[in-house]
């Protein structure tokens, strides 16, 4: 993201008080990152491929784009 980072995005919609689940994408399975955005906010998390590693075009969704559309729980 440009200006900010996901754990920052977290932080500014609890901050504003966006009530939405928030689901955490990455590609890093870092424990230590996974528990802070746990504690800012996030509802749950998704350990991705990044799309260089899924062998996905430029122009198309990759498979972790495709994950996050299918793992947000509908209300």
């Amino acid at each position: 993201m440009p200006r900010m980072n996901g754990l920052d995005m977290i932080a500014e919609l609890q901050r504003t008080g966006v009530k939405i689940p928030i689901l955490m994408l990455t590609t890093e399975g870092e424990p230590s990152l996974i528990k802070r955005a746990r504690e800012a906010g996030a509802s749950g998390q998704r350990l991705a491929q990044s799309s260089a590693s899924a062998g996905a075009s430029p122009s198309g969704p990759d498979s972790s784009s495709v994950s996050a559309r299918t793992s947000v729980p509908r209300r």
